[in-house]
């Protein structure tokens, strides 16, 4: 027997099961034969992924969306470590900013010498930008988690993979000065 994908409401469904337990649905459209079962398990995910529940609006919100991002697998576990990479480089940069010179080698892709040193305070705009990085990230995901959760989870892995070589740079530059 063939399964048809139905996307409709309750009583659309209860309608042509009915029909369905007569033949006659069958007999005059072949092609739209489908079986209860079938449909029922088709017809909630549908609706549940459409934001729908049997004629209820979805009161989903950001909040309820990042719990959602927070309690993935992959996705919070990525998240959480984003924001050791984060709470990391806070660390660091607190730290060792009373010992580090005024002018720092960070800009390794000018040539060499002179060309490469940025002022010290230039860490705290690094600091800065990746705390812009985590919650303009964390908030996409969370926007993005009800219906795409393969593009958020990319999203926070490329976050922490970003955190991670920002975290390393740091490191490298902070002990090659002191």
């Amino acid at each position: 027997m063939r399964e048809l994908l139905f996307i409709g409401d309750y009583q659309t469904l209860r309608r042509r099961s009915a029909i369905e337990s007569f033949g006659l649905f069958r007999f005059y459209f072949p092609l739209f034969s489908a079986r209860i079962s079938t449909c029922y398990a088709i017809l909630y995910p549908m609706q549940a992924r459409l934001g729908e529940g049997f004629g209820q609006p979805s009161q989903n919100t950001t909040q309820d969306s990042l719990y959602l991002v927070w309690r993935d697998r992959i996705g919070g576990r990525s998240l959480r470590l984003s924001l050791f990479f984060f709470f990391l480089l806070l660390l660091v940069v607190g730290v060792s900013f009373w010992r580090i010179p005024p002018q720092i080698p960070l800009a390794y892709s000018r040539p060499w010498g002179v060309a490469q040193l940025v002022p010290s305070s230039f860490l705290f705009v690094l600091l800065f930008l990746t705390l812009f990085l985590v919650i303009s990230t964390s908030i996409l995901a969370a926007f993005l988690f009800p219906s795409e959760q393969l593009l958020a989870r990319i999203l926070l892995c490329g976050l922490s993979l970003t955190l991670l070589l920002i975290d390393v740079s740091v490191f490298r530059v902070i002990l090659l000065i002191t």
